[in-house]
């Protein structure tokens, strides 16, 4: 993928600290290193005084991930949205 655009330093950390941020309350404890290091990542507050703040950081982190990690998988040589538009095959 570095060949192409998008490293998978730029992606990967995004994945991963999202994940962590989905370890915290109420499924694990907010103080695991991983919840912390989440949030300081995406510079959110800790605790979270607004959530409505810290969710849409969230989805826009998620979203720009999404979009490198498709356009390096098209440049690779993936399947266009028309291509794969209606099949099952690739599946």
């Amino acid at each position: 993928m570095s060949q192409h655009g998008a490293e998978p330093a730029e992606i990967v950390p995004v994945l991963k600290h999202l994940n962590r941020l989905r370890q915290g309350y109420p499924v694990h404890g907010d103080r695991a290193d991983s919840v912390l290091e989440a949030h300081e990542f995406f510079r959110l507050p800790y605790p979270v005084e607004d959530w409505r703040v810290a969710w849409r950081a969230s989805l826009l982190n998620y979203l720009d991930a999404l979009k490198k990690l498709l356009d390096a998988l098209r440049d690779v040589g993936g399947p266009t949205e028309t291509e794969d538009e209606g099949s099952a095959q690739h599946l």
